[in-house]
């Protein structure tokens, strides 16, 4: 009989740390499951582990602009959407656009792309191979694309859905697609190139005083950072004025001392507070500055017209 129990404690031990396991892996949540999986290995994807199936997504591989290997359930670079400066950069199979990073090769007659991306040659060139893009999409509409997804300008002239980049507002940049979803990649005086939110231009609303407008028409509309207030004259050195360059910009740049009124030739020949534009007669005069938002500030006679975002001109 003793032998009998020494053969079946062990076993006994072996069932309830089974069940120990069990119940414990049951009560952690599907992150913590992941967090596990991660620290194995095993990052992205639908991972079973315990007999427990859990998606674990392409969250963490889309970060780094990487793509989820459902093999290997690994994060893997030179797929859709991978930074490339040339096509050796990319994964079999994947060529290398320049704003939009690794796209799969595809042919344009049989439009063999996965999911909704649709077959198309970027250059325009009548080639019978082509790379997979995502469908035309609405930049302040974020449903509109897949989780994971932006809206980003697009080198057939079209705004598109793709992979989203990691860069935040007013963090560095090359090209749209390495922004977080919901923003574009743009030059601005002073910063070099960065991230800028998407705005309404209709209804406009950016953080921070932001200016809401397009650099032409048609282009969808951009947050750009208040780099000085042209109205309350925020510039650090006294003698500056805050003006809109020949970029239509905000800069500080030495101020003028031409009056309301007086013909000018540059950006900062007028005082601060004013800015040379073209009249109505053709002349370029100084005009007061005037926020659209607040009570009229403007001379007898004269109205805030919006010349962009909230940024006004007084005229009659």
């Amino acid at each position: 009989m003793r032998s009998i129990r020494l053969r079946f404690v062990p076993l006994l031990l072996l069932s309830l740390a089974a069940a120990c396991s069990e119940k414990e892996g049951s009560s952690t949540t599907d992150a913590e499951f992941c967090a596990r999986a991660a620290e194995k290995g095993r990052i992205c994807g639908s991972i079973t582990e315990g007999g427990r199936t859990v998606d674990c997504g392409a969250a963490i591989c889309q970060a780094d602009r990487k793509s989820c290997d459902e093999e290997s359930n690994e994060c893997v670079e030179g797929r859709r959407g991978f930074p490339c400066a040339s096509k050796s950069e990319c994964d079999d199979g994947f060529q290398c656009v320049q704003v939009a990073g690794c796209l799969q090769i595809c042919s344009i007659a049989e439009q063999d792309c996965p999911g909704t991306d649709k077959c198309l040659d970027p250059t325009g060139s009548g080639a019978s191979e082509g790379v997979c893009v995502g469908a035309v999409c609405d930049p302040l509409d974020p449903t509109e694309c897949e989780a994971g997804d932006g809206c980003y300008n697009f080198p057939d002239g079209k705004v598109r859905c793709g992979p989203a980049g990691a860069a935040g507002v007013a963090e560095p940049c090359s090209y749209g697609a390495e922004c977080k979803a919901g923003m574009e990649c743009m030059g601005r005086v002073g910063s070099g190139i960065a991230c800028m939110e998407f705005c309404d231009i209709a209804n406009p609303s950016c953080a921070d005083d932001g200016v809401c407008f397009t650099t032409m028409p048609g282009v969808p509309a951009l947050c750009f950072p208040l780099t000085c207030d042209p109205i309350a004259q925020s510039c650090e050195e006294g003698s500056d004025g805050c003006y809109f360059n020949s970029d239509q910009f905000l800069e500080c740049m030495p101020a003028g001392k031409k009056t309301f009124g007086a013909t000018c030739s540059k950006p900062n020949d007028c005082e601060p507070g004013l800015s040379c534009m073209t009249g109505a007669g053709g002349a370029n005069l100084c005009f007061q500055l005037c926020d659209t938002r607040k009570t009229n500030t403007c001379p007898s006679g004269l109205s805030c017209a919006s010349l962009i975002g909230w940024i006004g001109a007084c005229s009659g």
